[in-house]
C-alpha cells in the first residue's frame, strides 16, 4: 500500500461535515483517489519567485508550459492566469516563507497548517493563502471550519496575532465559467464555536479510527489518536496543498 499522510488543512476540511458515515466515505474515496493535478510547485516555489524575487510572469508561464501531463499542465496554466491580477496588486510587497504549524484534532493527531507566505508591505502584515482549486470548495461549513482552525493555529502564534488573512481563491464561480479571483479576509468568515468544533473533530476521529481498524493487520489493535502522529502510520496521499 502507498505511503499515506494525514492531509494538510485545505484538504482536511473537505473531509469533515455531516455524519460519521459521510466522513468515513470521504476518507476512503480520498485514500483511493489518483492524483492527476498538483499545484505544489506553483504554490511553494513559483509564488515566492513571482512576489519576492520579481521573476517575470512570462518566465513562470514558460515553466508551467513544460509541466508533464496535459491535464496537470493546463490546470496550472489556468491557475497562473487567474493569479496574474493579484500579482499586480502585490508589487513591492516583501514575503517570508511560512514554516508550517500543526493543529491537534486528537491525541497524537496533527493536521498540517501550511499557508505558503507572510506578506509585509509598510504597516500591512498578512498571512497569504492561495487556493488553486478550480472548483469553489471553501464555502459554507468547509470555509467556517477552515477559518476556525486558522484562528486557533496560525493566528494564535504570538508574532501573528495582529496579521490579516489574505485568502486568494482562484476557482470558477460556477461550472462552465472561467476562473476568477476572490479575496477573503478574517472578518469575511463565520467561525465555529468550541462545542461545534469539538463535535466535528470527534466525528472525524471516529471515522478515521474505523478506517484505520480496517487497514491494520488483524493482530494489531489500532488506536489512531495514539498511533497517528508525525512519525506514525499516516492515512492520506500528500497532495502538497
Amino acid at each position: 500500500m502507498a505511503d499515506l499522510k494525514l492531509p494538510t488543512l485545505q484538504h482536511f476540511v473537505t473531509l469533515c461535515g455531516g455524519s460519521v458515515e459521510n466522513i468515513y466515505k470521504r476518507i476512503v474515496h480520498r485514500e483511493n483517489d489518483k492524483v492527476v493535478v498538483s499545484y505544489n510547485t506553483l504554490r511553494t516555489k513559483w509564488l515566492f519567485d513571482l512576489i519576492q524575487l520579481g521573476v517575470p510572469y512570462e518566465d513562470i508561464k514558460r515553466a508551467c508550459e513544460k509541466i508533464r501531463g496535459e491535464k496537470n499542465r493546463e490546470a496550472n496554466l489556468a491557475a497562473l492566469a487567474a493569479l496574474k491580477p493579484y500579482l499586480e496588486l502585490v508589487v513591492g510587497t516583501n514575503c517570508v516563507i511560512f514554516d508550517k504549524t500543526y493543529y491537534p484534532i486528537g491525541r497524537g493527531l496533527l493536521v498540517p497548517v501550511n499557508p505558503p507566505l507572510l506578506l509585509i508591505k509598510g504597516s500591512e502584515r498578512k498571512v497569504l493563502w492561495v487556493s488553486f482549486w478550480s472548483t469553489r470548495k471553501l464555502t459554507g461549513f468547509v470555509a467556517s471550519l477552515f477559518a476556525t482552525i486558522m484562528e486557533q493555529s496560525v493566528f494564535l502564534l504570538p508574532d501573528l496575532r495582529e496579521f490579516e488573512l489574505e485568502l486568494v481563491d482562484l476557482s470558477r464561480p460556477e461550472k462552465g465559467h472561467p476562473r476568477s479571483m476572490l479575496i477573503k479576509r478574517r472578518n469575511d468568515f463565520e467561525t465555529l464555536d468550541s462545542e461545534m468544533l469539538q463535535l466535528e473533530m470527534d466525528k472525524f476521529v471516529e471515522a478515521l479510527q474505523r478506517r484505520m481498524s480496517e487497514r491494520a493487520p488483524a493482530s494489531e489493535v489500532v488506536k489512531p489518536a495514539r498511533s497517528l502522529g508525525l512519525d506514525g502510520l499516516p492515512l492520506f496521499l500528500d497532495r502538497g496543498i
